[in-house]
């Protein structure tokens, strides 16, 4: 069974889905950063929490796509976790500091032993090394970037309807 999300009455597999989100975001962090207002500010603080939590997702999805798989030998690492950092840059027209994703590290934590003699990649005493990724903490740091995706998303539409309704009193 393969998950469709709906985007724009289109069925999309998540992986298009991210990546139609990615290409949305960068064109409302480019279009709001542009302005100079602080309701401008809001909305690039805004796009940029959610272009993060884009990026995050990815990599969460990447951990959990490699959870079960072994290396080809005892002698090669299997795959290990990947964990996103984060840096804070200043908009230079809004002035607003926004977030962005500053490079993912190997989480040096020690892999998972099991043993399987049989397998290719067992060692001497049966061992066969695997991935360091606990599917419970990446599907609860999957929901907690949902999450945040969603409130960034709610705060995006805030401030633009607020802009709606201070250009209608100015009319």
């Amino acid at each position: 069974m393969s998950i469709k999300y709906v985007f724009a009455n289109v069925q999309l597999s998540p992986k298009h889905c991210l990546a139609v989100l990615g290409f949305l975001l960068s064109n409302i962090t480019m279009a709001a950063a542009s302005g100079g207002d602080p309701m401008s500010g809001a909305l690039a603080i805004s796009a940029s929490g959610m272009k993060m939590q884009n990026q995050r997702m990815k990599v969460i999805a990447e951990n959990i796509a490699n959870a079960n798989i072994a290396s080809n030998s005892h002698k090669q690492d299997p795959y290990r976790r990947k964990v996103p950092t984060l840096s804070t840059i200043t908009d230079q027209r809004s002035g607003a500091e926004l977030i962005k994703m500053k490079k993912t590290v190997a989480d040096q934590s020690d892999f998972v032993l099991k043993y399987q003699p049989y397998h290719p990649a067992a060692n001497a005493e049966g061992m066969v090394r695997y991935p360091n990724v606990n599917l419970l903490v990446e599907n609860a740091d999957m929901k907690e970037a949902q999450r945040s995706f969603e409130v960034n998303l709610h705060s995006f539409e805030i401030t633009k309807s607020n802009q709606n309704k201070l250009l209608e009193a100015l009319k």
